[in-house]
């Protein structure tokens, strides 16, 4: 993660869940204002590292994090909203 330059405008994530956070942690700064980064499985909170990442970006103040419920996995959109 840390050789990809970025930036970056949209990321998305369907990769080991208990690294979703690390994953979001190492790609966060590299996103644009306006950039969104998505993670599959979001209503999966009984995976491990699901729960963990989700209460993570949700309490962030610079994201607004929405969860897709449209179909039975779901995917998180976390936007980002100001600068680091």
């Amino acid at each position: 993660m840390e050789k990809l330059e970025g930036p970056f405008d949209f990321v998305f994530v369907d990769a080991d869940k208990d690294w979703s956070k690390n994953y979001f942690i190492s790609l966060a700064p590299k996103l644009e204002v306006g950039g969104c980064f998505t993670a599959h499985n979001a209503r999966n909170t009984g995976m491990r590292g699901i729960r963990e990442f989700l209460d993570y970006v949700m309490g962030l103040p610079n994201f607004k994090t929405t969860i897709d419920t449209t179909n039975s996995s779901g995917i998180s959109i976390s936007c980002k909203t100001a600068g680091d």
